[in-house]
C-alpha cells in the first residue's frame, strides 16, 4: 500500500525535458550554413557563366550602337529630303494642288495661291471645280471621277482670261495630285505669231491673185485691142485668137471659183458618180498651166466615187494645176488610179521634173488640217482650198515617196456605197458635243443625205430632247461639261432600253470602249462616221 509520498512509482520512466533554446538556435544556424553553402555554389556557377559571356555582350551592344547611328543618319537624310521637296513644292513654277477623294483641296503651293488669287489657307477645303470657269470645272470633275491620269489634252479656263494646261497623278490612299501650268502668255505669243504668219500669207496670196488675174486679163485685153486695130480677114486667123481668149477666160473663172469657195463655203452635196466623169470635168476646165504639159490619164474601168461633183472637180483642178505649174513645158503629167478598194479610190498624180516651193512641200507632208480651220493662204490659194474640199468630202491628200522614184501626190476619194446604203436607215441623228465647230462639221458631213441632224452641247439637254423626240442614232462625246458621255449612256439605257444599240461614243483619248457601246475615235472623216452610223445593231 502506498504511503501517499510524492516519489515515482517503482519501474516507471521519468518524462523527457524540452530542448533548450540554445539548441534550437544551433540547429537553425546549421541549416542556415547549409543554405549559405548552396548560395555560394550558385554564385560561383553564375560567375563562371558570366565570365564567358562578355565578348558576345559587347558585340550586341556594339550592334545596337551602329543601328542607332544608322537610324539617326536616316532621320537626318529624311529631314533634308523633306526640306528639299518642300522647297521644290513651294518654289515650283507650276501650281500644285493635292485633292481628297471628293475633289476638295487638301494642300497647295504658293504658285497655286498666286494663280487663283487667294491665300493658301483660303484654298484648303474648297472644291477644285470652283476654282475654274464652270465648263472647265465640270470637265475636270468628270475626268477625276472617271479615274483619268496623265496629261490632259485640253486646257482649263481660270476667270477672267487665263488658260492652264494640267496633269493628274494618283497618290496612295485615293488622293489626287493636280499640277497646273499657266499657258496664257504662251498662247498669246502663239496667236500673235500665227497672226503675223497669216498676214504674211495673205500678202503672198494677194500677189498670187494679182498674177493669176492680171496676166490672163492682160492677154485678153491685148488680143482684143489687136483684133480691133487689125481685124482678122480670114476665119482661120480668128480661131486661134478666140481659143487663146477662151483659155485665159477659163483661168480667170478658175481663180474666181477658188475665191468663191473661200469666201462663201457651202456644205457638200455628195453623190455617186463615175471617176472618169469627174476627171474629165476637171481636165476640161483646167488652167492654162495644164495645157503647157502633156497630160496622161489612166483610170480603172468602172471606178465610182461619192463626192460633191463641184467640190471634187475644183479640188482635182487645183491639184493638177499645182503640179503642172511646177513643171517645165512639154513634160508629162500622169494621173492614174493607183488603188481601187471597197471604200474608195486612190489617185496618183506625178509630174516629170516637177519642182514645188519648199513651204508647199512641207505643207503637203503635214497631216490634213481641220476642215473648219481657217484656210492657210501661205501654201497658195489653190492647194489650201483643195485640201479643205477633200476633207469636207471625206477625202485625203498626202505625198508618197516611192523608193528609187519621184514623189507622187496621192488623192483618196471615198466610194462609200455600202456604208451609204446601210446608213440610209439612220435618217435622224442627235449630236452631243461641247465643241460647236465639231457639231457643225458633223452636220456638214451628213448633209445632203436626207438625214436630220440636231446638235446640243450638254448631256442634260440631250436627255431632255430625247424625252420628247426620237432619233435613229445618238453621237455623244465622252468628255462633256457636267454629266459625261458614260453617265449619259447609262441614263439613256435605263430610261429607253430600245436606244441601247443607237448610241455612239466619240473620244480623242485611248480610253477603252464600254461593253456593247460603239466607240468612234477622233479625228474621224466622213467614211468612218458613216461606218459608225451604219454599224447600228452590230455591237
Amino acid at each position: 500500500m502506498s504511503d501517499g509520498g510524492g516519489g515515482p512509482a517503482p519501474g516507471s520512466r521519468p518524462a523527457e525535458a524540452p530542448a533548450e533554446p540554445r539548441e534550437e538556435i544551433a540547429r537553425l544556424q546549421a541549416e542556415l550554413a547549409a543554405a549559405q553553402r548552396t548560395v555560394d555554389v550558385l554564385v560561383r556557377r553564375l560567375e563562371r557563366e558570366n565570365a564567358s559571356s562578355p565578348p558576345d555582350r559587347r558585340a550586341f551592344l556594339r550592334a545596337i550602337g551602329q543601328l542607332e547611328t544608322t537610324v539617326a543618319a536616316r532621320q537626318r537624310d529624311l529631314a533634308e529630303r523633306e526640306q528639299y521637296f518642300r522647297a521644290l513644292f513651294h518654289q515650283s513654277p507650276d501650281a500644285i494642288l493635292a485633292l481628297d477623294r471628293q475633289g476638295a483641296v487638301l494642300s497647295c503651293n504658293r504658285t497655286a495661291a498666286v494663280a487663283f488669287g487667294a491665300a493658301i489657307v483660303d484654298l484648303i477645303g474648297r472644291p477644285v471645280d470652283r476654282l475654274f470657269a464652270p465648263e472647265s470645272g465640270a470637265a475636270l470633275t468628270g475626268l477625276l471621277w472617271s479615274g483619268f491620269t496623265g496629261v490632259g489634252d485640253a486646257e482649263l479656263e481660270v476667270p477672267p482670261d487665263r488658260r492652264m494646261g494640267f496633269s493628274v497623278a494618283r497618290l496612295a490612299g485615293g488622293e489626287v495630285l493636280l499640277v497646273l501650268r499657266d499657258v496664257t502668255q504662251r498662247r498669246r505669243l502663239e496667236e500673235a505669231l500665227e497672226r503675223a504668219r497669216r498676214h504674211a500669207g495673205y500678202g503672198r496670196l494677194a500677189a498670187e491673185l494679182a498674177v493669176e488675174i492680171t496676166n490672163p486679163l492682160s492677154v485678153v485685153l491685148g488680143r482684143l485691142e489687136l483684133m480691133l486695130q487689125r481685124p482678122p480677114s480670114r476665119q482661120d486667123q480668128l480661131v486661134p485668137i478666140l481659143e487663146v481668149l477662151a483659155d485665159h477666160c477659163r483661168s480667170i473663172d478658175a481663180t474666181v471659183g477658188n475665191l468663191r469657195a473661200l469666201g462663201q463655203p457651202r456644205p457638200p452635196r455628195p453623190r455617186r458618180l463615175p471617176l472618169a466623169d469627174l476627171v474629165a470635168r476637171a481636165v476640161a476646165h483646167g488652167s492654162t498651166a495644164l495645157r503647157r504639159v502633156r497630160l496622161d490619164v489612166d483610170l480603172a474601168d468602172g471606178a465610182w466615187v461619192h463626192v460633191d461633183a463641184d467640190h471634187g472637180e475644183l479640188a482635182l483642178r487645183n491639184l493638177m494645176a499645182l503640179v503642172a505649174e511646177g513643171m517645165p513645158r512639154d513634160r508629162r503629167l500622169e494621173l492614174r488610179s493607183h488603188r481601187v478598194a471597197g471604200d474608195g479610190v486612190e489617185l496618183r498624180l506625178r509630174g516629170e521634173d516637177v519642182r514645188l516651193p519648199p513651204q508647199v512641200m512641207e505643207a503637203l507632208r503635214q497631216p490634213a488640217p481641220d476642215p473648219m480651220a481657217p484656210v492657210d493662204p501661205g501654201v497658195g490659194l489653190g492647194l489650201a482650198i483643195a485640201w479643205v474640199l477633200l476633207s469636207e468630202n471625206g477625202g485625203r491628200l498626202r505625198v508618197v515617196d516611192e523608193a528609187g522614184g519621184p514623189w507622187e501626190l496621192a488623192i483618196w476619194l471615198p466610194a462609200g456605197a455600202a456604208d451609204l446604203e446601210r446608213a440610209a436607215a439612220v435618217p435622224s441623228v442627235l449630236v452631243v458635243d461641247d465643241d460647236q465647230l465639231l457639231c457643225e462639221t458633223v452636220s456638214w458631213m451628213l448633209s445632203g443625205r436626207g438625214m436630220s441632224v440636231r446638235t446640243t452641247r450638254t448631256a442634260e439637254e440631250a436627255l431632255r430632247i430625247l424625252g420628247v423626240e426620237s432619233f435613229d442614232c445618238v453621237l455623244v462625246d465622252l468628255i462633256l461639261p457636267g454629266m459625261d458621255g458614260i453617265a449619259f449612256v447609262d441614263q439613256v439605257v435605263q430610261r429607253w432600253p430600245h436606244m441601247a444599240d443607237r448610241l455612239v461614243l466619240t473620244t480623242g483619248t485611248d480610253q477603252p470602249a464600254p461593253p456593247t457601246v460603239r466607240m468612234l475615235r477622233k479625228p474621224f472623216d466622213r467614211a468612218r462616221l458613216l461606218a459608225a452610223l451604219a454599224a447600228r445593231g452590230e455591237s
